[in-house]
Parts: structure tokens; C-alpha cells; sequence
């Protein structure tokens, strides 16, 4: 072919069927679930895998996987949107956070069929904890600083407002992070 590979050409129409029916199998059991309940349903997008089977011809010959599982993670989003009480954790990003390496466990992949190592599902259950507490009003609604050397450095009163530090440039650049 054109591209180095004979024979082998993905269907662009077949991978995007693929990720349209995949939506609208998640989509019919979120209506399900929202038809019977009204708890909060966290459903977690997908990680890319890897290793593409074309390497680095993925995209190449055709609508490449690493484009598809952006757009179906797209897709997640624009379906949650239609549906209360629904949200996407964002589980691809999670994994790039933590590193691929540390996320995944081959080991666990064979004796448990759950390939996530144990910092992994720490992690996991952390994030979805931030979404169950926000849903419950359990999140920080106050938090009471002192402003001198915690918003800006030094001390308005003793030093005057034109010489705290806070700004681009170290060590003001520090406090606007904060």
C-alpha cells in the first residue's frame, strides 16, 4: 500500500461504527440505570492503549486508535452532559499522572484478570471519592488563611503593599501558584 502495508487498511467507517455503537451501548445503560435510580453513576473514560498494533503508522492508514479512543472519550462527555447525576472520571488522565509503568500490574493481569497495581487502585478510589463527597456537600466550602506570607511574601504592614512579593518571578511566582 501507500504506506508501507499491503493488505492491511482499517476501515475508518468501521472503527468509527465501532466507537458509535460502543457510545450507544453506554448510553442505553445509563438511561436504564437513570430509569431505576437516581444515585450518583461514575463512569470512567478509556486509556489508549500502548502500543497501537500499526505503531507508529497509527493515523497513518486510516483513523488511527489512539484518535478513536479520543473521540469516544469525547463522546462519554456529550452523552453525560444529557443525563443528571452522571459524570466521566477521567481515568486516561489518571493513568498519565501516575505513568503507565506504575499504573498497570502484569502480575495482577494473570492472577486476578484486573491489571491495575495496587497504587493504581488507590488512586482510583481517591478520585472517585472527590466526585461522591462533592454529591454528598461533603467538599471544603472555607477555607480561613492569613494572608501575609501564606497569598503573597511579606508583611503588608510592616513592609507596604509595593514590596510583597507576588508576581512572575521567584519568590512571588510561588504565591500565585498558591
Amino acid at each position: 500500500g501507500r504506506d508501507g502495508i499491503s493488505g492491511f487498511h482499517p476501515s475508518d467507517s468501521g472503527m468509527d461504527a465501532a466507537r458509535r455503537s460502543g457510545l450507544a451501548q453506554v448510553e442505553d445503560l445509563v438511561a436504564a440505570f437513570r430509569a431505576r435510580s437516581s444515585a450518583t453513576l461514575i463512569i470512567h473514560n478509556v486509556d489508549a492503549p500502548p502500543r497501537p498494533v500499526l505503531g507508529i503508522l497509527d493515523g497513518r492508514v486510516g483513523t488511527g486508535v489512539k484518535e478513536i479512543v479520543g473521540r469516544f472519550n469525547l463522546g462519554l462527555l456529550e452523552m453525560a452532559r444529557r443525563h443528571d447525576g452522571v459524570y466521566i472520571a477521567d481515568y486516561a488522565d489518571l493513568v498519565a499522572e501516575a505513568g503507565r509503568e506504575r499504573w498497570y500490574d502484569p502480575r495482577m493481569a494473570h492472577y486476578a484478570k484486573a491489571p491495575l497495581g495496587q497504587d493504581a487502585l488507590s488512586r482510583l478510589a481517591r478520585h472517585y471519592m472527590r466526585y461522591l463527597r462533592a454529591r454528598a456537600g461533603r467538599n471544603l466550602k472555607c477555607l480561613v488563611v492569613d494572608l501575609d506570607n501564606t497569598l503573597w511574601g511579606g508583611i503588608v504592614g510592616e513592609d507596604g503593599v509595593n514590596s510583597i512579593q507576588l508576581g512572575p518571578n521567584y519568590p512571588g511566582s510561588a504565591f500565585v501558584e498558591f
